[in-house]
């Protein structure tokens, strides 16, 4: 369940941000301490950060690749269609 607890925090730099606020329960708190405290990253936000931003870019990068996919379907399918008239030629 996420709570969307959006008001404005001033951070040190002065630059404005939002926050938001997350429900979890005590053990995936713990899993989530342990993680950060084994990896040393230095807070639970930070791992959330992190994780949302990789899967964010792991979706871009998996669009890309699917289009490839499809891109080289295509080509393997025209060369295909060359050979068999080549065959049939």
């Amino acid at each position: 369940m996420v709570i969307d607890n959006s008001h404005k925090v001033n951070d040190v730099n002065s630059e404005e941000k939002e926050r938001i606020g997350i429900l979890v329960s005590k053990g995936l708190k713990k899993k989530w301490l342990d993680f950060t405290k084994e990896n040393k990253i230095s807070t639970i936000s930070k791992l959330v950060r992190d994780g949302v931003q990789y899967y964010m870019n792991s979706m871009e990068d998996y669009i890309i690749l699917k289009n490839f996919s499809h891109f080289s379907h295509d080509i393997v399918e025209s060369l295909t269609s060359i050979r068999i008239l080549r065959a049939i030629s």
